[in-house]
């Protein structure tokens, strides 16, 4: 165990592993704020940032308490964390000064931005046009009460990096504000006679750790992976946690063959697992998955299946399969990494109470490559010199591959990249004329 994983063991983070399950088992979750500054020891901690695309140089309305600002022209941006408004003022602390290097925030909730301290810039010498600022510390509506919560907040000014001047009035679209969670929270969980340990982040940035994953295909072409909305699951029986090891936050967790209803407690710090009393549908997996995730059809269920095996107990329902991550060792013992995420493509199939049913997924893969639809509109019945051509592999249940690499070994025989050699090497393509001759020839490239 290394790195921050280290350091919270040593905190007693992973003290008092789950006993055998009951009716309701609660999973103690420790706050981990980021540690300052890049360093190499530290375990991965997932990190999402958000754009913020209404900044505005007027107060937005509202019983906002202002401090005296400097600025000609302040900016303030209203951000929805935990459910609740929170300003944010940019400033300077001279009127001088050419870009913002003071921020403001209603860091407590109460809409007085006078009793909260002052964040100034990390770096005076900083890029021009550049605001990075010390994490904002806060507290936010979560659970039972409020919950620690901790933001990075950047500004940036693409005139000024690009060595222009910012324009009097301020131009807001050359401005770029961004926030990313400088925080999650950790546990452990009884596993399978062992521990799972467990990392809750919140992806969508909105302050929240409880925001169980809806999978909604409007908006995806056919061929195109679905993206979950809502927060991540990390979980693990290895030693520490990687940034593969991320499912979705479901309401529906099976650890093994125990399958439990989930609810997050991120103010009274705890995840609470209840015995699952209606999973009474079977599912008869074709391999084994290191997770699986099922989104019903109605959105009300999102389920994460973790080492389940070949079989799987749900509630009865109507499903398609989410996403998954396979492992499996070559003949050389080199194991590969497999992920897979729905398309819109990917078919729902019924889970009936008291039944078994066989469900899709995985092997035979299939790769495939075209040509999108956008090149055919951009070429406008002309005739491009060049076009994209995408590649992908397809899953027996239309689900798209959207990770394979090797994560331990060097002894494979099969061909790997020549620079990022835990991927395969890049399938090469050759596209015929109509008349059968070779019109073009190459390799994919990683994108």
């Amino acid at each position: 165990m290394t790195g921050a994983w280290k350091r919270l063991a040593r905190a007693g983070l992973f003290a008092g592993a789950l006993a055998a399950p009951a009716l309701a088992e609660e999973v103690a979750l420790e706050y981990v704020r980021y540690p300052e500054g890049e360093q190499e020891d530290e375990a991965f901690l997932p990190r999402f940032t958000r754009a913020i695309e209404e900044i505005a140089t007027s107060a937005p309305r509202g019983d906002f308490k202002l401090p005296p600002l400097q600025s000609k022209e302040p900016l303030f941006a209203l951000l929805e964390l935990g459910g609740e408004p929170r300003l944010l003022v940019f400033d300077r602390a001279d009127a001088g000064d050419p870009f913002f290097n003071v921020l403001y925030c209603d860091a407590d909730g109460d809409g007085d931005l006078t009793n909260d301290p002052a964040l100034k810039s990390v770096d005076a010498e900083a890029l021009p046009g550049y605001l990075e600022l010390p994490p904002l510390d806060l507290k936010v509506r979560a659970g039972s009460g409020r919950a620690d919560y901790s933001l990075r907040v950047t500004l940036t000014s693409s005139a000024l990096l690009e060595g222009g001047e910012l324009s009097d009035p301020l131009d807001l679209e050359d401005l770029s504000l961004q926030i990313t969670p400088n925080c999650c929270y950790a546990g452990e969980a009884a596993c399978a006679g062992g521990a799972c340990r467990l990392l809750l982040a919140d992806a969508n940035v909105n302050g929240r750790f409880d925001d169980v994953v809806r999978l909604d295909s409007d908006g995806y072409e056919p061929f195109q992976a679905i993206e979950p909305a809502g927060d991540l699951l990390y979980l693990t029986t290895a030693g520490t946690v990687e940034a593969s090891d991320f499912c979705a936050l479901g309401n529906v967790l099976a650890l093994g063959q125990d399958v439990f209803q989930v609810k997050v407690d991120a103010a009274a710090r705890k995840l609470v697992l209840e015995l699952c009393a209606d999973a009474s549908a079977t599912l008869d997996l074709p391999q084994d998955c290191e997770r699986l995730c099922l989104a019903s059809e109605d959105g009300g269920t999102y389920v994460v299946l973790f080492q389940p095996g070949r079989s799987a107990s749900v509630p009865a329902g109507k499903y398609r399969v989410a996403a998954y991550r396979l492992r499996r060792a070559d003949a050389e013992g080199d194991v590969r990494s497999l992920a897979a995420a729905a398309t819109p493509r990917t078919p729902f199939f019924m889970a009936a109470a008291g039944a078994s049913t066989a469900v899709a997924f995985g092997e035979p893969f299939a790769p495939a490559a075209r040509v999108p639809p956008s090149a055919y509109e951009e070429a406008a019945g002309a005739t491009p010199e060049s076009v994209p051509v995408e590649f992908r592999i397809d899953g027996s249940a239309q689900e798209v591959v959207t990770d394979l690499r090797r994560v331990s070994g060097s002894a494979t025989k099969i061909e790997m990249d020549g620079v990022k050699t835990h991927l395969p090497k890049a399938p090469a393509y050759v596209i015929l004329s109509a008349a059968g001759k070779i019109a073009a020839r190459g390799a994919f490239e990683y994108g």
